[in-house]
């Protein structure tokens, strides 16, 4: 059985463990992961609809786009944040049931979408303006999340806690994240590709159903590997 470790390892063990917990608790979320993908697949397809039969750079079409941003926000928080806490809750061996971790999540959900807002928009400034800089915020601000799921902290705590943890080990982080980051990004659906594009669509949402619970994977074992170092 997985459990989280109480002293620091290499990134080597780090890699291992979060396999390790990707593998005992896959079972448990993927049809959260399925549905976040899903919503992923929608707000693509949709985005591109917006793009491709409105005017670039017009009011009207940022405000679909923001729109999107908005509506996607909230189920991607929702199903995201019940990963991390099905993850958290098998790493350290408490049982609860589905309906327990639904109520929980919803207790902080209002600082969780405000979390998820200000990531999405901080990076998307970050990423749109200057790539480096762009990346390095994405990673600094890695643990925003579980530290407000997990260990009750608010939004502006959160923030500065996460640059606290990640400030001198973000290569490390980096390092471990960076993988499922290339597999998440990479194969966004077009109609104009081969294979046809509905095999291409479920192809994709499959492929972001088993990225995802390995990416929090990753982000939790990490997480609790750079609280022991500080």
């Amino acid at each position: 059985m997985f459990s989280f470790k109480t002293k620091a390892q290499s990134l080597t063990e780090i890699i291992l463990s979060s396999f390790a917990l990707y593998w005992v608790s896959f079972k448990s979320v993927w049809m959260w992961s399925l549905m976040l993908a899903i919503v992923s697949e929608v707000a693509t397809l949709y985005y591109v609809s917006i793009v491709n039969t409105l005017p670039t750079v017009q009011p009207i079409t940022v405000f679909y786009v923001v729109m999107l941003l908005l509506l996607m926000l909230i189920p991607s928080a929702f199903f995201s944040s019940l990963i991390v806490y099905r993850l958290y809750l098998i790493g350290a061996k408490v049982k609860k049931t589905n309906a327990e971790m639904v109520n929980y999540v919803l207790k902080k959900f209002h600082l969780l979408v405000l979390a998820f807002l200000s990531i999405a928009v901080i990076n998307g400034i970050g990423l749109s303006l200057f790539f480096a800089p762009g990346v390095f915020i994405s990673v600094i601000l890695i643990f925003v999340v579980p530290l407000i799921l997990l260990d009750n902290h608010g939004i502006i705590e959160a923030f500065q806690y996460s640059w606290f943890l990640v400030w001198k080990n973000w290569w490390r982080t980096f390092a471990v994240v960076l993988a499922p980051i290339i597999l998440f990004i990479v194969g966004v659906p077009s109609p104009s590709v081969a294979p046809p594009f509905m095999v291409h669509l479920i192809l994709d949402v499959l492929r972001i159903m088993l990225v995802v619970p390995l990416f929090f994977s990753l982000v939790l074992t990490l997480f609790y590997d750079t609280k022991l170092r500080h």
